[in-house]
């Protein structure tokens, strides 16, 4: 691991919940307009279209491989079936692994755009902060795709890779350099699991387990009433078990010391691989950005 110094690893740790939030932010205040945009043109579903929409608006349209990038931990079955879903729509056309938008496809990712503009427009017209906020984050995702190999941060090269808004629309243009910069924490996250464990139903138990309110545990017999297969449940707590980061506690399991402990070190390696674009950034920048970050309103 790269060595990064502990003022940018604390700025990457304090921006990615700032992050989460606002992204967030963006498809809640788009919402109202997603909805008319699916009565209006009679759609039942926009299916992968809202998480691609980038991707399949690119020049070079989307394969499987950039979308299962994008969402590692979905099954190829289940991304290779969703995209079908669209084919059989209408609204996407497959040739090979090769995905691109019909005319009524690309009326509903350009709608989905739309109601994205309008709907962080409504919160953020009269705010300073992302006019101002803007050059900053691009600075850092300039600087991450010139230093960072797209190997070690796939989700974060196809989403660069995706279709730009309108630079006018600073809103917008704001929303979606933030979104970057979530896939490029979401790969600095996968790299920091690595030497611990690939296996995603291990990750979420552990997280789970680790960041549940109250005694960190996890009540087995109430989550079972959701599942079908029960042996599939529990299989996760039996591996971390065996690697003795979890224990059976009656009904429920818990996190013993040493989950807890991995748990808190897949979190600083997070940060080691998710600072270094912000070096960039002046120190004066990185205050001024976290601010003007903060201070736009939210729903």
């Amino acid at each position: 691991m790269t060595e990064t110094s502990r003022e940018l690893m604390e700025f990457a740790a304090a921006l990615a919940p700032v992050v989460d939030r606002l992204f967030i932010t963006g498809h809640r205040a788009a919402r109202p307009f997603a909805v008319e945009l699916r009565q209006r043109l009679g759609v039942s579903s926009f299916g992968p279209l809202i998480d691609l929409r980038r991707q399949l608006l690119s020049p070079s349209g989307m394969t499987v491989q950039d979308a299962l990038r994008k969402q590692p931990g979905t099954p190829l079955d289940e991304l290779q079936a969703a995209l079908q879903d669209s084919v059989i729509n209408g609204l996407l056309e497959g040739e090979g692994t090769l995905f691109t938008p019909t005319d009524r496809g690309c009326q509903v990712l350009d709608g989905l755009t739309d109601a994205l503009s309008r709907g962080l427009g409504s919160l953020w017209r009269d705010a300073a902060g992302p006019e101002h906020a803007i050059r900053a984050v691009d600075m850092v995702i300039q600087h991450a795709g010139n230093t960072l190999a797209a190997a070690d941060y796939p989700a974060f090269t196809v989403e660069r890779a995706g279709a730009d808004a309108n630079p006018t629309d600073y809103p917008l243009t704001l929303w979606t350099h933030l979104s970057t910069l979530r896939y490029l924490r979401a790969d600095a996250h996968a790299l920091a699991w690595h030497p611990f464990t690939d296996m995603w139903s291990e990750k979420i138990t552990l997280t789970a387990l680790c960041y549940t309110e109250g005694s960190n545990r996890v009540d087995v017999r109430r989550e079972e009433r959701t599942l079908i297969d029960d042996d599939c449940f529990s299989q996760p707590f039996t591996a971390l078990e065996e690697r003795g980061w979890a224990r059976r506690v009656g009904d429920g399991w818990e996190a013993t010391p040493a989950g807890r402990q991995a748990r808190r070190q897949v979190e600083e390696n997070t940060n080691a691989f998710n600072a270094p674009p912000f070096s960039v950034l002046r120190d004066r920048q990185r205050i001024d950005l976290l601010r003007l970050l903060r201070e736009l309103p939210a729903r």
